[in-house]
């Protein structure tokens, strides 16, 4: 019984650990990210918020982890990753997931919602709420091989990968490295 609360005491702290890693990520990837969406739209449209005095903010993110939180059927492992985001009005975010891995995945879509102002003092923005996502994988293996046993990839190349792996929900990364 005492090593299964250890395990479980350990595996919690990893786990918030890990959210808090995702977490601060996401909050880096909001302010400091300069993606500005006008090729999405005909030149010329105004299609950003006025930059006035009134502005709506994400005032409150909560972020609920209950493993009995029925987001999904646990076949192959996936309900592990699905997690639910839902952005108020009101300024408030909701996310749901069964596990840290369903957080990573939460995080990185909340921070994808975000894009940069064209103005310098226009900060980021949200042009969707209210909305709610419900985010499931529809494969349990989703994955690259990077063969750097015949290609020369460098390690800041593996490293741009990584993040764009990230980015894409992508959870497993094949190296080869030798032909031993």
């Amino acid at each position: 019984p005492s090593r299964s609360v250890a395990s479980s005491t350990i595996g919690c702290i990893l786990s918030k650990i890990l959210l808090r890693s995702a977490f601060e990520r996401m909050k880096h990837n909001i302010l400091d990210r300069s993606f500005i969406p006008q090729k999405f739209h005909p030149r010329g449209a105004q299609f950003e918020p006025v930059t006035d005095n009134v502005k709506h903010y994400i005032e409150r993110l909560v972020i609920d982890e209950d493993p009995h939180n029925n987001l999904g059927s646990t076949e192959r492992g996936l309900g592990l990753e699905v997690c639910t985001i839902e952005i108020f009005e009101d300024g408030g975010a909701f996310i749901k997931i069964a596990s840290s891995l369903g957080g990573l995945h939460a995080l990185e879509i909340f921070a994808q919602l975000f894009f940069a102002h064209s103005s310098p003092s226009g900060g980021s923005y949200i042009p969707f709420a209210p909305l709610l996502i419900q985010d499931r994988p529809a494969f349990g293996h989703r994955g690259l091989n990077l063969d750097i046993s015949r290609n020369w990839i460098s390690p800041r190349d593996v490293m741009r990968t990584t993040k764009a792996m990230a980015a894409n929900k992508l959870n497993r990364l094949y190296i080869h490295a030798s032909d031993a």
